[in-house]
This record gives structure tokens, C-alpha cells and sequence, in this order.
């Protein structure tokens, strides 16, 4: 289905018509929402965000829907504005056909170890036992048969970990950056030998930097992908080997990148993610804006969407006193400070405009010369900075690490 040698742009292109001919009908005939907005075609139809479909959610549910094909998600703990939602079971076969179709680019076979580190909640008993990871019923499942929890990660329970790993010698690691980099950054500062060789390591969930993947290549020696995605289940984008740049499948849903005026972008400009899924006819996600922001690059030889770059959410800027709107990746990572090399990791919170402050947990090489070359930088772009000096940053409920807290209402 998503790979074909037979597969052509002018096949793709009849596939995606089809399927989204088949859901903007079921929409027009079962939900509220899109009876109201008619039009010709998907084109027509206005772009919604969560808080469109927070304040109308009845509106966008099928009615004719049967209960046993609908389930009820919750997502967007992060950024502190909870959303409630629902797919069906269609969805969820589409989405685990693909993320079987990365793990088998990446070398996957029948019976290989998929181990995930996310958000999964370790029972305190387990804990106390040093077992931070809980096994699933099915040892050939597709998000890990094994779960470590990002939020139990520490200098502690690295060492637990790693011994499972090697008793059970997982083919892939999948999980969020932030997490597995710690695991890479004791395996590389301790002088840890592994005896488990990965076929490839997903990052999935957070922002993914060059520097990521160059830790855990000399980490674990072992290749690594991206992949974005969604609960929602309205887009699926990966990654080749070890590169930042993603292939949108369109054989999982249609996915547009617009500016501020809902106009797609040119290749190389930014805009924000917009996708609708061909599949959930639970409750319909038609021209649904991510809150992310990507890169465009075109498209390949078939037709799929290209990003050159996944900027992040819209917050994960922040704003100087003129209103600017400064991309934090280009801010940070582009100005290569020396201070990294004493950071164990730090976070940018801004509440007022031109102002920022930063938590940062420091090793024992960090020196004012630090404090100043990082306030300097931020200076030269128009920021004020005050330093908090912490022992721990807190992750989100779901266990995901956030640079920027961006508190202002823009």
C-alpha cells in the first residue's frame, strides 16, 4: 500500500481523489459542521483548529457512527489546553500499517523487539523494584513490546534500563528525543559498553535537531528516523537514515502547508501543517491545523509532500518587544554556543514581550563566561535575560521535554 514499484503520480493522485471524495461526502451527509459548509470540494471547505472543534465538538462527530467503532482520545496536555477527541478503528489498522512500513525500511523482521520510550505511567511498586518499563501483550507490537517511561529517565534508572536492553536485545528503539539522548548522553559520559546492536532508532514526538542524531549514531551506532505524527491520526511524515527532512505519505491523509492568508506557501518558505484524514469517519478532521509549522521542500517524484524541515508549534517562538516573531531554533542551534558543552539541558520561558527567562541545570564546567555569552546572543537579538539556576526541569504529564513555555497570548 505505501511502497509500490508499480506505484505512479498519476496513480497516487487517482487514490487520493478517491479517498477524499469518500470522506468529504460521508462529512456532508453525517456531521453538522460540514452540512453548514457545503462547497464543491476540500478546497472549499475553512481551515479548523482545535478551538473551532473544542467549542462546536458535537458538530463535527458522525451521529450515524456506532459506538463500538468510536474511541475517545485526549491529547494537547503540553501545551495546557486539553483536547478531547475521537477515531475509529479504520484509522488505527492505517496507522499501524505504516509504522510497520518504517520499522521495515529500517530492517524489521517477524519476531524483532520493538522497544518504546514515552509517556507510559510505571506503577511506584515496579519502581521500587528499579523495573521502569512494562511489557505489552503482544511481543510483536508495533509501538514496542516493551514501555520505558520518559518521565522515570534519571542517572539512577539509566543503568536498570540498559541491563534490560541487553537481556532482551530490542532491533528498535522508538520514542522521544529528549528521552533517549539521556540514555545516550550516560552511555557516552560513563564509558558504558552495549552488547546489543539496534537496527535503527525512531524519534517521534518532539522537535528532532542534527545534534540528536549525531549523539545517538555515536551512542548506540545504530541509524536514525523520524516520524510525525498524530493522534488524530490525519497525517503520517518519516524520515530516511540519519536525514531532517520527511516524506508525507499520501496514502494516510491530505496535507497542506499555508500561510497566515491560507495560501500555500513556496518551497523553502514556512507555513503551518494542515491535513485531513481520508479515514475517520468517527469525527471528521478536514483541513485541521496542527499547530505545527514545517519547511516546504515540494514534492517527490509521486506526488507526497515534502518538508525540509519540521519548525516545531507555533510555540516554540518567541517574540521581541517590536512583535517580532523569532523561530528559536534558528536563535539557538544556528549560533552555536560554547555553553551547550556545559548544559545538561535548560528551558525558555517568556512572559512578557523582549523578556525571556532560562532555567538551566548546569554541570560542574559551567561559568559565568557562559552566563554571559548566552545573554549577550539573546541581547543582539533584542531579548533581555534573567537566569534560574535548577536541579530539575519538569516534563509534561505525558513526559515530553519542551525548550520553549511560551506564555504570552499571541
Amino acid at each position: 500500500m505505501l511502497e509500490s514499484k508499480k506505484e505512479t503520480s498519476e496513480s497516487l493522485n487517482s487514490f487520493v481523489n478517491s479517498r477524499l471524495n469518500l470522506i468529504l461526502d460521508s462529512a456532508k451527509k453525517n456531521a453538522l459542521y460540514y452540512k453548514r459548509n457545503n462547497g464543491n470540494g476540500l478546497m472549499d471547505l475553512p481551515v479548523v483548529d482545535k478551538s473551532i472543534i473544542r467549542e462546536n465538538m458535537d458538530d463535527f462527530i458522525n451521529a450515524k457512527c456506532p459506538f463500538y467503532n468510536r474511541f475517545r482520545f485526549n491529547t494537547g496536555g503540553s501545551t495546557g489546553e486539553p483536547f478531547v477527541f475521537y477515531t475509529n478503528r479504520l484509522s488505527g489498522y492505517v496507522d499501524a500499517a505504516h509504522q510497520r512500513f518504517l520499522h521495515k525500511k529500517i530492517g524489521y523482521k517477524r519476531g524483532d523487539k520493538v522497544f518504546s520510550i514515552d509517556g507510559t505511567i510505571i506503577p511506584e511498586d515496579l519502581q521500587s523494584k528499579h523495573i521502569y518499563w512494562i511489557k505489552s501483550g503482544s511481543s510483536d507490537a508495533v509501538f514496542g513490546s516493551y514501555a520505558y517511561s520518559a518521565l522515570s529517565i534519571s542517572s539512577k534508572s539509566i543503568p536498570y534500563i540498559l541491563e534490560s536492553f541487553e537481556r532482551e536485545k530490542p532491533a528498535i528503539l522508538r520514542g522521544y528525543p529528549s528521552a533517549i539522548c539521556e540514555i545516550a548522553e550516560f552511555i557516552l559520559s560513563s564509558g558504558t559498553q552495549i552488547d546489543f546492536q539496534l537496527k535503527g532508532i525512531v524519534l517521534t514526538a518532539e522537535n528532532i535537531m542534527e545534534k540528536h542524531v549525531h549523539l545517538l549514531n555515536a551512542a548506540f551506532h545504530a541509524p536514525v528516523y523520524g516520524q510525525y505524527g498524530h493522534s488524530e491520526k490525519c497525517i503520517f511524515a518519516y524520515t530516511e537514515a540519519n536525514t531532517l527532512s520527511y516524506t508525507c505519505s499520501s496514502y494516510y491523509g491530505f496535507v497542506e502547508i499555508l500561510d497566515e492568508n491560507n495560501n500555500h506557501v513556496k518551497i523553502g518558505e514556512v507555513g503551518r501543517i494542515i491535513v485531513s484524514s481520508y479515514y475517520n469517519d468517527a469525527m471528521y478532521f478536514l483541513r485541521y491545523d496542527t499547530g505545527d509549522l514545517a519547511e516546504y521542500g515540494g514534492v517527490d517524484k509521486n506526488g507526497n509532500i515534502i518538508f525540509t524541515a519540521i519548525i516545531g508549534r507555533k510555540q516554540d517562538f518567541i517574540y521581541d518587544f517590536e512583535k517580532n516573531r523569532i523561530n528559536i531554533t534558528a536563535l539557538i542551534f544556528g549560533q552555536h554556543f560554547h555553553a551547550f558543552a556545559n548544559i545538561l539541558r535548560w528551558q525558555i520561558i517568556q512572559s512578557e514581550l523582549g523578556k525571556v527567562d532560562i532555567k538551566i541545570i548546569k554541570n560542574n564546567y559551567y561559568t559565568e563566561k557562559d552566563e554571559s555569552e548566552i545573554r549577550n546572543k539573546f541581547l543582539l537579538m533584542g531579548f533581555e535575560v534573567e537566569f534560574f539556576y535548577v536541579d530539575d526541569i519538569a516534563l509534561t504529564p505525558r513526559g515530553k521535554y519542551r525548550l520553549v513555555q511560551q506564555k504570552l497570548n499571541i
